[in-house]
């Protein structure tokens, strides 16, 4: 079973934001299928060059890391960027 996100392209920031979305739909979590999910997003609207950080279910802010291919770990968000992505996410913008 995959993990249900929606992800989101700021290609000015050279960043992808991803929401968790397995609390409404059940399933494996972001933080649980991120392998399959750094895959999807890789094949789809690809990652290299990008950071990929994601919004969990219980509304804290992550990194996914990875090699431009594959899932490589998981990294808490500077501050600054956190910071950045409540403000958005408070204006409906994120």
């Amino acid at each position: 079973m995959r993990a249900n996100y929606s992800a989101e392209l700021y290609v000015e920031r050279a960043l992808i934001l991803v929401r968790d979305r397995s609390d409404v739909s059940g399933g494996p979590t972001v933080t649980n299928a991120a392998e399959s999910v750094i895959a999807d997003l890789a094949a789809g609207m690809g990652v290299k060059g990008r950071r990929v950080v994601y919004l969990d279910t219980l509304g804290v802010w992550d990194e996914l890391l990875h090699d431009g291919e594959r899932f490589t770990g998981y990294a808490p968000l500077d501050l600054e960027l956190a910071a950045q992505l409540v403000k958005l996410e408070r204006r409906g913008s994120a």
